[in-house]
């Protein structure tokens, strides 16, 4: 009787594949500082590049919202704060921005372009990979997760809304705005139901949160090469009058930053920096997405120079206290910094 050796079957390629997605998602999600700056550096060496990836604006915007959603739906829903403390911190994320800036222009003249370069700024809700970049920061990501999604699912009806409520007289078609964001984030919810379909079964095609924020992430990196190399391109033209408006968006940032913290310090030094950090860094690239071309040259210089301290500030502070714990491992930074541990 002679015994039938079967040679072993090949794994099937697809699981390979998902597992090898999985893995660079999870891994760009945990290399989010490295990513961030050096597509910023890259942008800003090759301009070409940024004008190639404008052209991709919304599709990187909306790969932002997807990874939101995605990030949500993986993470667990538990939060520290009580209903009462959540609702509060929701309604100042969501509307706090807009009010300080709005009394703030109205008490110092500024021109209607500024103005509503300043307003468009801060209207959107606060940055879709909000959760990844308050990782980045040791913060507490999954509070910044769910303070971010009800603006972004209301995006299209609250953006148009609060514009025009404490906008300037410049004119925008805020109903083809509406209409883009719509499109933005109808279709990147659509998409994260087909990937959580997927998941069931193929589970290493999204291993973790990592992997979720790993896809904001790279829509990010799009962004900030889109945003450098349109920087690039401001400073050739007028170098001095953008750095003024990246030096006013700074001063806007960090100021609505430390209004959104010393405001809910009661809350905990960590929840209370996790909510200054989502008033201060909002979703200028939606804005900048749906507009399309129907920013005045100001407007939309302005609306580059809002985004970089959102792609820059958080990396940057991110490597520079890694750096400080390598030959310091006690290093803890200022007693401000204390929150921003490595996750």
């Amino acid at each position: 009787m002679h015994m039938v050796h079967r040679l072993p079957t090949s794994p099937s390629a697809a699981p390979r594949l998902a597992f090898g997605i999985g893995t660079g998602l999870a891994w760009a999600g945990t290399q989010s500082p490295l990513l961030l700056l050096g597509t910023m550096v890259l942008g800003a060496v090759v301009p070409e590049l940024g004008g190639s990836a404008r052209a991709v604006l919304p599709e990187a915007a909306a790969v932002m919202v997807l990874g939101s959603f995605l990030a949500a739906a993986l993470s667990p829903s538990e939060l520290t704060l009580s209903r009462l403390r959540f609702s509060a911190a929701l309604a100042a994320t969501w509307v706090l921005p807009v009010a300080l800036v709005w009394l703030v222009t109205s008490a110092v003249e500024v021109s209607p372009e500024l103005r509503l370069g300043l307003v468009l700024s801060v209207v959107g809700p606060p940055v879709a990979s909000a959760a990844a970049l308050a990782a980045i920061l040791g913060l507490a990501p999954r509070l910044a997760l769910w303070l971010t999604m009800p603006p972004l699912v209301l995006a299209p009806l609250s953006l148009p809304a609060l514009t025009r409520l404490f906008g300037s007289e410049i004119a925008l078609d805020l109903g083809q705005i509406a209409m883009r964001l719509l499109v933005m984030i109808g279709s990147a919810g659509a998409l994260a139901l087909v990937l959580l379909a997927l998941r069931r079964l193929v589970p290493a095609l999204l291993p973790s949160t990592n992997a979720a924020a790993g896809i904001s992430i790279l829509g990010l990196a799009l962004v900030g090469l889109s945003a450098a190399g349109t920087a690039r391109l401001a400073i050739d033209a007028e170098a001095i009058l953008f750095c003024k408006l990246c030096t006013v968006s700074l001063i806007v940032t960090l100021g609505l930053w430390a209004a959104g913290a010393v405001l809910f310090r009661q809350f905990g030094r960590c929840e209370a920096m996790t909510i200054g950090f989502l008033v201060g860094n909002r979703n200028q690239t939606l804005v900048w997405a749906a507009a399309g071309a129907q920013f005045t040259p100001l407007v939309d210089s302005y609306i580059v120079a809002a985004i970089l301290p959102t792609l820059i500030l958080p990396a940057a502070l991110r490597l520079v206290l890694d750096f400080c714990r390598k030959p310091y491992p006690d290093f803890a930074g200022p007693e401000f910094l204390h929150p921003m541990r490595k996750p």
